[in-house]
This record gives C-alpha cells, sequence and structure tokens, in this order.
C-alpha cells in the first residue's frame, strides 16, 4: 500500500482544508480503517489521549468502559 502524502477534509459550505499532517479514520461495519499523514509515535499518543479527554467531556466515559471491557454499544440509528 502507497503511504498517504495528504488528507482533504470537504466541508458543507464547500471549502476544503488540507492536512498535510493528521489522522483519518473511516468505519466500516464493525472495522476501523485508518490512514495517518506525517504523524509520528509521540504525535498518535497525543491524539489517542485527546480523543479520550474529548469523550469525557462529552460525558460518554461509561460508553468507552462498557465498549472496551467487551459489551456491545447501542446502535446509533
Amino acid at each position: 500500500m502507497a503511504d498517504a502524502k495528504k488528507i482533504s477534509i470537504e466541508y458543507e459550505n464547500g471549502t476544503v482544508k488540507e492536512l498535510r499532517k493528521g489522522i483519518a479514520a473511516e468505519f466500516d461495519n464493525d472495522n476501523m480503517h485508518v490512514d495517518m499523514v506525517g504523524v509520528s509515535k509521540f504525535d498518535l499518543v497525543r491524539i489517542a489521549y485527546g480523543m479520550m479527554v474529548t469523550v469525557d467531556k462529552m460525558g460518554m466515559t461509561p460508553l468507552l468502559q462498557a465498549y472496551a471491557s467487551g459489551e456491545f454499544l447501542p446502535d446509533e440509528n
């Protein structure tokens, strides 16, 4: 597989932002596919920590704990 060079994000208003350093994740049923551009090991640790802080700020820590324990997540729909 080729290394990614950039990640593009298209917003609802039509503007496009290109990330030269970042991460994108896509979900396909139970699988997650991740592409990273210019991300070091330390960046990845900071990203993971930042996502955990975000989950906590959104009041979703119990849901994360349940998922980490092997429980099924409720359907998003």
